[in-house]
């Protein structure tokens, strides 16, 4: 369970920041490189690798190869598992004993 907790605290602190949302936002409509995601966002391609870095460190990105550059896309594994993780929160009130 400690485990678990742990992962899903560390995916919560890597979409803590409004770049990372932008960047969650656009991956899940489509597969991006870096130039491509620094160019929309108007930010560094230095920038964006550091996002990304903790973003596929914390599990939410997959990589792909494709020729010259790495393309991006979310994880739609990983956002299954924090919606599992925030609805485990909320018990069900015959749980709560009243």
């Amino acid at each position: 369970m400690a485990a678990r907790q742990s992962h899903t605290l560390t995916v919560l602190k890597a979409l803590a920041d409004g770049t990372r949302m932008e960047i969650l936002t656009l991956l899940g409509t489509r597969r991006y490189c870096v130039g491509a995601l620094a160019a929309r966002l108007g930010i560094t391609q230095g920038a964006v690798s550091q996002h990304l870095r903790i973003m596929k460190a914390a599990g939410l990105l997959t990589a792909e190869r494709c020729g010259y550059y790495m393309h991006y896309r979310v994880s739609a594994a990983a956002l299954t598992r924090l919606a599992e993780a925030m609805r485990s929160l909320v018990k069900p009130k015959a749980a709560e004993g009243r």
